[in-house]
């Protein structure tokens, strides 16, 4: 038998369009209750209103070139992160492709979603969210389809919302 990956960050021969990672500060990173931008990468030493930064896969035991966003919602729980990005044309045939997961030896239950908001300027969070406990469930390997979206020029966001302890939320987007 042959063992199943704990990441699966095939793209199946298709090409990288947008990359959450290389774009992670182009992106205005706010929590639920407080629309002043969050620094872009935050402060690790200072998380009380959220955190995103950028996380070495060797950080987490895996290959180095992994890339990664470390996310921490607010700890007074203010309706989640949410880092809105820069416009982009869906094409017919787009994905979303991305591991999630918890930061290692950090047990946390947190919910992640994309959504978008659409040339009006009207939000939508239509792609299912996510579930994920520590120590409970191998990190989840998704592939949201986009393509309903296609021709639209959207501004997508990242959503990360905790579900369980507010000091101990640190998750994971893997190769978004």
């Amino acid at each position: 038998p042959t063992a199943t990956p704990l990441f699966e960050l095939n793209d199946n021969g298709k090409t990288v369009v947008l990359d959450f990672t290389a774009q992670l500060c182009e992106a205005k990173w706010v929590n639920g209750a407080n629309p002043q931008p969050l620094p872009c990468p935050g402060d690790i030493n200072n998380v009380g209103k959220g955190y995103v930064g950028l996380l070495s896969g060797s950080d987490q035991g895996l290959d180095l070139n992994f890339p990664m966003i470390l996310a921490f919602p607010a700890y007074d729980n203010a309706l989640g992160l949410f880092g809105r990005y820069p416009k982009f044309t869906v094409g017919p045939n787009d994905e979303f492709r991305a591991s999630l997961t918890c930061r290692s030896n950090t047990p946390c239950f947190v919910s992640y979603a994309l959504g978008y908001y659409d040339a009006n300027g009207k939000y939508y969070e239509p792609f299912p969210t996510e579930y994920y406990k520590y120590n409970v469930e191998p990190p989840i390997n998704y592939v949201w389809p986009i393509g309903q979206l296609a021709g639209q020029t959207v501004e997508f966001v990242l959503a990360l919302r905790n579900e369980g302890d507010a000091l101990q939320a640190w998750a994971l987007w893997i190769s978004p």
